[in-house]
């Protein structure tokens, strides 16, 4: 547990979990000391225990008090599926993404004198991008290109001009040739 974090202000989450009782042993003997020295947490602290008891007390009352069904979550489930269903069709899509658009049309235009910063900062972002890509796809391809001159002139020495690789080659094309038959006259008599 960890109750200051770096710019010194106490987290207000540590009091609901103090209170909802999710600390250890040792956590609740730390956060209690904490307490004495802070006072900003103990009236925290103090604020939400009064809500606590205001809103026990509120619902205590019989005419107050209501039944959750049994099929509530299966209801709130099925509630939400309808709402989110259109969003599966493409004229949402096409709705929603004008929607963020224009939005972002609107958030640029008021922007103000800053918006040319923003455009320039873009612009020079893209550019940036764009010129990494680049050079990453020219890079892959001298690669590729050199590789395959490298090959071609690897394959030529050693598979051509010897006559145990033309074999093979010869012996592999029949091969290609008598299977790829045989699969067309399979195919056909289905």
């Amino acid at each position: 547990m960890k109750i200051l974090n770096k710019q010194n202000s106490c987290e207000n989450y540590e009091i609901a979990a103090y209170l909802d009782g999710d600390f250890s042993l040792a956590e609740v003997l730390e956060f209690e000391n904490h307490l004495a020295v802070c006072k900003t947490c103990s009236q925290s602290l103090s604020e939400q225990k009064r809500l606590l008891c205001a809103m026990n007390f509120a619902f205590s009352k019989p005419e107050h008090s209501f039944e959750i069904p049994k099929n509530f979550a299966n209801v709130i489930v099925t509630k939400a599926e309808s709402k989110v269903s259109g969003l599966r069709c493409p004229k949402e899509r096409v709705k929603s993404l004008s929607y963020c658009i224009i939005l972002f049309a609107m958030a640029i235009i008021g922007f103000g004198e800053s918006r040319f910063q923003f455009i320039t900062f873009g612009q020079n972002l893209l550019d940036n991008v764009f010129s990494v890509v680049y050079f990453i796809g020219h890079f892959i391809y001298d690669a590729s290109s050199g590789l395959s001159t490298v090959l071609s002139g690897l394959s030529d020495q050693l598979f051509f001009f010897s006559d145990i690789s033309t074999a093979l080659l010869l012996i592999f094309f029949f091969f290609v040739l008598v299977v790829f038959s045989r699969l067309l006259i399979l195919y056909h008599r289905t």
